[in-house]
């Protein structure tokens, strides 16, 4: 990312009435998500959700889904100003 540039990483995730909550956390700053909805079932959840994490200056990040309990979506991820060469386990 070009210099005083800042970049965004947005969480695309779904609910279901089978959803539970996860820790997501963007650099050790933690906020709880939840995947519970009125629609939706273990296996065909309702996307649409997101969450953001903007004003991410360069250099490297680190992004921590935990499962703290039930069934937890991810859609995507979408890297603005920003790119990603990690290669997770």
């Amino acid at each position: 990312m070009a210099a005083g540039k800042t970049g965004k990483l947005t969480y695309n995730y779904g609910t279901s009435s089978k959803g539970g909550t996860a820790e997501v956390m963007m650099d050790g700053v933690s906020r709880v998500v939840n995947f519970a909805g009125s629609s939706g079932g273990m296996k065909d959840p309702v996307f649409g959700q997101k969450i953001e994490f903007a004003n991410l200056a360069a250099g490297t990040h680190k992004l921590e889904i935990k499962n703290m309990s039930d069934a937890v979506y991810v859609d995507g991820f979408c890297l603005e100003s920003s790119s990603s060469n990690s290669q997770p386990a």
